[in-house]
C-alpha cells in the first residue's frame, strides 16, 4: 500500500511559474494543452522529472510527468479518437487525434514489493451540447474504456473531460464501474462554475478496492482551469 499525490491541470493561459508550483504539490502530473509547451517539459526534465509525451500525432498535448523515485515500467500511447469533422464549437471543426498518454508506473513500499499502477492523461472534445461533438466525446470515452486493461493493476485516467459530473460521458464511465474526485469527495468547479477536470479510477479491480481517495482540492492559477489535486491510497491486487 502506498500514498500517491497527483495533479491534473489544463494549462490554458497559465504560466511556467503556475506549472512549477503544481509540480511541487505532486508525484504524478497529468497535463492538458501542452502541445506548444515543449520548453516547459524540457525544463521539468532538468528538474528531475520523467516526461511521458507519447509518439502519436497530438500526444504531446496530454503528457504525464513522473517525479524521481517512481519507476516507469512501460510507456503507453493509445489513440482513442481519430481526426473527424465534429462541427462548430470551441476549437477546430475537425478534431485533432485524441490519445491516452502515460505509462505503467511502480512506487516502492517500505515493506514489500512495489505497487504497480497506470497513469494516463487525455482531453475530451469540448462543446458537447452539439450533437456531433457529443457523439465524438461519447465514442472517445467508450474507446478509453476498451483501451484500459486494468485486470491486473489499477489505472488512473485524468484530464479535461469538458463535461460535468452528471453529463453523458461521465455516465458512461460510471456505468463501467469508474468513479472520480468529484463523486468520491465533493463537486468542485474547475472551469468557471463547471466541474469538468477529473481524476478517474475504477471502483474495484477483480472485486478488490485498490484505489481510495483520501483527500482532494483545487488550486487556482492563471489558467482558465483550476488544477485538481488528489491524495490517493493505492494497494497491490491480491492474486486469485
Amino acid at each position: 500500500m502506498v500514498q500517491l499525490e497527483v495533479v491534473e491541470w489544463n494549462a490554458g493561459n497559465g504560466t511556467f511559474e503556475d506549472f512549477k508550483r503544481l509540480l511541487d504539490q505532486c508525484e504524478v502530473f497529468f497535463g492538458c494543452e501542452f502541445g506548444d509547451r515543449g520548453g516547459w517539459l524540457r525544463r521539468a526534465e532538468n528538474l528531475g522529472w520523467t516526461v511521458l509525451e507519447g509518439n502519436q500525432p497530438g500526444s504531446a498535448s496530454t503528457p504525464v510527468l513522473v517525479r524521481r523515485g517512481i519507476k516507469v515500467r512501460r510507456r503507453i500511447t493509445i489513440p482513442v479518437l481519430k481526426p473527424q469533422p465534429i462541427g462548430p464549437g470551441a476549437g477546430p471543426d475537425v478534431n485533432k487525434q485524441k490519445n491516452l498518454v502515460g505509462g505503467l508506473l511502480a512506487k516502492g513500499q517500505v515493506n514489500g514489493p512495489p505497487v504497480i499502477f497506470g497513469a494516463l492523461s487525455t482531453h475530451v472534445p469540448p462543446s458537447q451540447q452539439h450533437v456531433k461533438r457529443n457523439r465524438a466525446a461519447n465514442k472517445m470515452t467508450k474507446n478509453i474504456l476498451k483501451a484500459v486493461d486494468n485486470r491486473y493493476w489499477p489505472y488512473l485516467v485524468a484530464g479535461d473531460w469538458n463535461d460535468t459530473p452528471g453529463g453523458d460521458t461521465p455516465r458512461i464511465m460510471y456505468h463501467a464501474g469508474w468513479t472520480n474526485n468529484h463523486i468520491a469527495d465533493e463537486i468542485r468547479p474547475t472551469h468557471g462554475r463547471r466541474a469538468i477536470d477529473y481524476v478517474w479510477w475504477q471502483r474495484r479491480v477483480k472485486g478488490q478496492r485498490l484505489v481510495i481517495l483520501e483527500r482532494s482540492r483545487t488550486y487556482q492559477n492563471r489558467s482558465d482551469h483550476d488544477a485538481v489535486w488528489c491524495r490517493l491510497t493505492i494497494t497491490r491486487r491480491r492474486k486469485g
